[in-house]
């Protein structure tokens, strides 16, 4: 599946279609998406049919996130529309659902188009959409910063950002230069989970820049329930807004409308959820990716005009499989059940918290958050100035036990709290 878009082009009926080139670290998961041949299953299972001691199933256990921004060679620090990366990756993902509705982008969306751009990484070559929230602030999926469980991103101190503007340098995240940048990180989760139960609806990341890169602003993200995008989607509202690798040129392209499917049409009633923590938080959407897709906004035009409410992460897949003795040794056909995209709505509150100035980012005011949580019997990991995932959890822990609403952030208030409340205690 390479070559630029045409219109003319053949897809499979009502499903994704997706190639490989080569192996990597997810080449196992990619695996899944290979064509079974069931007279072979059959074979096996007539083999062992008489064994006393391996016993052969067949599940409907196996569930992938698929990813859409594999790396590929070729980018420079200028970060020029002719320089930027061509060369695909060992692993490509696609899901382009019939017809490929996918069209590079027009003069009508020019107010949106100066608010999305490409965030790449300087070593590893990957690619990602991003797009501004608010002058100097970028969002984006969190794995295209931290990676995944099992393929650990390179150091986001080589992340740079661009709009979309030919031979325009990119943009570094604040702090890069002097090693303070994870603090002026916020992301949902430490590393996303590919598989049962992945954590998508966590995988998102707002990253400081050193500079403006959107002077006139961001997009607003949309409060929207996902029943109202939903409602949306159903009336041929929704859009999507990134770059594709297989897109001549590196330029932003638009796929409307995007489709939604229903939580309920995926399969058994609880198959959802366990294939994802906050399942209800998640957006199951046909908008047409391809590598270099995550991270891009899902838009609706509001009545003060366009608004992000999900934003794209991966490609939903589940295989049947057979397993002897545990061991998964076939796996059978795969379903590709959506692409899917996490809910903007939940981001609303650490965006403002983050935009406004009341996340901490001076080293010795974090470690001494860290202390103070430490104190209080939790375990925020390394008490060393770094806001990281176990930090995040033992606030997380923190609020829950106290009842104040649940947002894992490192804020000046919370900071304040455990101030007030430990030297409360030490006068007891």
């Amino acid at each position: 599946m390479t070559g630029e878009v045409s219109s003319s082009r053949k897809l499979p009926p009502r499903s994704a279609r997706a190639s490989t080139h080569g192996k990597s670290p997810l080449s196992t998961a990619w695996d899944l998406l290979k064509p079974q041949n069931r007279a072979v299953t059959q074979a096996l299972q007539s083999r062992f049919a008489s064994s006393q001691t391996t016993v052969i199933t067949t599940s409907l256990a196996t569930a992938v996130l698929m990813l859409a921004n594999p790396g590929a060679a070729g980018a420079t620090a200028a970060l020029s529309s002719r320089s930027l990366p061509q060369v695909s990756s060992p692993v490509r993902p696609v899901a382009i659902f019939e017809p490929d509705d996918r069209r590079l982008i027009s003069d009508q969306y020019a107010q949106v188009r100066k608010r999305i751009g490409l965030l790449v990484h300087r070593r590893t070559k990957s690619v990602c959409t991003a797009f501004c929230v608010a002058p100097d602030i970028v969002a984006t999926a969190g794995h295209c910063v931290a990676g995944t469980l099992a393929q650990p991103a390179g150091d986001p101190a080589d992340l740079r950002f661009r709009r979309d503007r030919p031979r325009v340098p990119g943009i570094a995240i604040k702090g890069a230069e002097d090693g303070t940048l994870y603090n002026h990180i916020v992301t949902g989760a430490g590393q996303l989970n590919t598989r049962p139960p992945i954590n998508a609806a966590s995988d998102w990341v707002f990253l400081r820049l050193a500079q403006k890169a959107c002077p006139s602003g961001g997009l607003p993200l949309s409060r929207r329930t996902s029943s109202q995008v939903a409602a949306d989607a159903a009336d041929g509202r929704i859009y999507n807004l990134a770059y594709h690798r297989d897109l001549p040129h590196w330029k932003l392209a638009v796929a409307r409308p995007c489709g939604f499917i229903s939580r309920w049409k995926t399969g058994e009633r609880e198959q959802l959820s366990r294939d994802f923590e906050h399942s209800e938080d998640l957006l199951l959407h046909t908008c047409d990716t391809e590598a270099a897709s995550s991270g891009s906004p899902l838009i609706v035009d509001g009545k003060n005009g366009p608004e992000v409410v999900g934003i794209n992460v991966g490609t939903y897949v589940r295989s049947r499989v057979v397993t002897q003795d545990g061991q998964v040794i076939q796996h059978l056909d795969t379903q590709v059940i959506a692409n899917t995209a996490l809910l903007a709505s939940p981001l609303v509150a650490p965006l403002e918290a983050f935009a406004n100035g009341q996340l901490l980012t001076n080293a010795s005011q974090i470690e001494q958050l860290q202390n103070l949580l430490l104190a209080q019997g939790l375990q925020p990991g390394p008490c060393d100035g770094h806001y990281g995932p176990q930090t995040r959890t033992a606030i997380e822990t923190y609020e829950a036990r106290v009842g104040l609403p649940i947002t894992g952030l490192a804020t000046r208030s919370l900071l304040s709290r455990l101030e007030t409340t430990t030297s409360a205690r030490a006068q007891r």
